[in-house]
């Protein structure tokens, strides 16, 4: 049997996680838009130069609770088709540059010796 105070601390924690799902939802539906709007596309372009259905990203703007509609390789091609990075889309960081994210050692000149 589970106490009541225990009962209560899920309540008011699931009430805290819900809200900031939702909290992210938003924020990742306004830059979506943002972004798009910004470029000059509509979102027919944005989903002939994506390849995501316009539907879809009609949801993904549009901010419902559902975001199944968002999958890794959804994210990956609309971060493609606006420039950003993926992280920059769904608001990991403020940087837009888009990235595959391995780093590369700077190339070596001639004038560099070698070991």
């Amino acid at each position: 049997m589970v106490k009541g105070y225990t009962v209560k601390f899920l309540q008011k924690n699931y009430a805290t996680w819900y809200s900031i799902a939702v909290e992210v939802v938003m924020e990742f539906s306004q830059r979506l838009r943002q972004l798009r709007e910004r470029r000059g596309l509509s979102q027919n372009a944005l989903a002939k130069t994506s390849g995501v259905a316009q539907a879809v990203i009609h949801r993904l703007e549009a901010g419902t609770r559902e975001m199944e509609h968002l999958s890794v390789g959804v994210a990956m091609r609309l971060a493609r088709a606006l420039g950003v990075s993926v992280a920059h889309l769904v608001g990991i960081t403020t940087t837009s540059k888009p990235t595959d994210g391995v780093k590369r050692p700077r190339p070596r000149t001639a004038m560099e010796g070698t070991p």
